[in-house]
């Protein structure tokens, strides 16, 4: 950076803000962090996993009817080397996971590498893995597997053509059950809970990986209610918003796959959509929520299920990022012509008082 920095003094005002617009006006955001919140669960991380770069994988599993973990990750490495540490929690009681595998699976499911223990440090047991002659961009899958009695905590970290990274420190944590959170715009979650009567539930979509336009998010769960609604928001605001999402459809699919109930579009409210369905007369089983749309530059959501006979009304996502404002490549030539216009001028009224 000091080498640069002679250079750069040199570089007129108008060229470094150009410089600077240009830069900001072609940075892509990468993803960095999957969240695991049930036992049994896949995710697909769109956006290229580039070399030098590190995916944290966090899993906090709250569904303590399932105490067999299987959390699954399909990604692509843009390197033929990857390394992976991991960490997870044998101590205090509610947050023992034992029995923990981690595998890395090829497209065909071939068995690529699996992950060597290391050992004990206080309460966080550590585990390595590390794989070669990958093909780079290929489609991997990552598995990791174990047994928790309660709330099952780990941690990943996975760079691709890097040495293995490092675990930050692991704190005992136990997330809301009430609470359902979607952060890939591919998953599939299997809740391990019953909902009954007076029950709720929020489902949370936040997607991080911007390069895969379809939204396809599945939540199962059991449900010994009579009665299913939901009400579903959902950013629309401007083309140009990373939150944006369209042709949003939510369906209720019962255990034999069959279509149960599909929201019905009630209108927008400022810049978010709005949608509600009901389903009456249930039988006791298992369900699949199942939420679809396009979201060209990622996505938000919210979906709050209830087992009340009257859908939930409209409630805001409050949660929202305001939308940077970066100007348009035009723009920016406009904007680098009128600064040197400015210099220019400057400088001439400079040579005429010297004058």
């Amino acid at each position: 950076m000091r080498a640069l920095q002679p250079t750069l003094s040199r570089l007129p005002t108008a060229g470094v803000l150009c410089a600077l617009a240009g830069m900001t006006a072609t940075a892509v955001a990468a993803p960095v962090s999957v969240s695991y919140g049930r036992f049994i669960e896949t995710k697909t991380i769109g956006s290229p996993i580039e070399a030098g770069h590190t995916l944290r994988v966090d899993g906090n599993l709250v569904d303590a009817s399932l105490p067999s973990i299987s959390n699954a990750l399909f990604f692509a490495p843009a390197s033929t080397t990857l390394a992976l540490t991991a960490g997870w929690l044998v101590e205090p009681a509610q947050n023992r996971t034992v029995g923990v595998n981690i595998d890395l699976y090829d497209f065909n499911h071939a068995l690529v590498a699996s992950d060597v223990f290391q050992g004990i440090t206080g309460s966080i047991a550590h585990s390595e893995l590390k794989a070669s002659n990958l093909i780079a961009g290929a489609l991997y899958q990552l598995v990791l597997t174990g047994t928790a009695d309660q709330v099952g905590r780990y941690a990943l970290a996975l760079t691709a053509g890097a040495p293995s990274p490092v675990i930050d420190v692991l704190s005992p944590t136990s997330p809301l059950a009430s609470q359902v959170l979607f952060d890939t715009h591919k998953g599939w979650k299997n809740a391990g809970v019953t909902l009954s009567n007076g029950d709720h539930l929020l489902i949370d979509g936040k997607m991080t990986d911007d390069s895969i336009n379809a939204v396809s998010n599945e939540f199962t769960f059991t449900s010994t209610a009579g009665a299913l609604s939901a009400g579903i928001e959902w950013i629309v605001g401007q083309p140009d918003n990373p939150e944006r999402t369209i042709g949003v459809n939510v369906d209720l699919i019962d255990s034999a796959d069959m279509l149960v109930a599909s929201d019905t579009f009630v209108g927008l409210q400022g810049e978010q959509g709005f949608s509600q369905f009901l389903a009456t007369g249930l039988e006791p089983g298992t369900y699949t929520l199942r939420f679809s749309g396009t979201a060209p530059a990622g996505s938000r959501y919210q979906i709050h299920l209830n087992t009340d006979l009257l859908p939930p009304g409209f409630q805001p996502i409050t949660d929202v990022a305001p939308v940077p404002s970066v100007p348009e490549p035009r723009s920016s030539v406009l904007l680098c012509i009128g600064l040197a216009g400015l210099g220019l001028a400057r400088r001439s009224r400079r040579q005429l008082r010297q004058r």
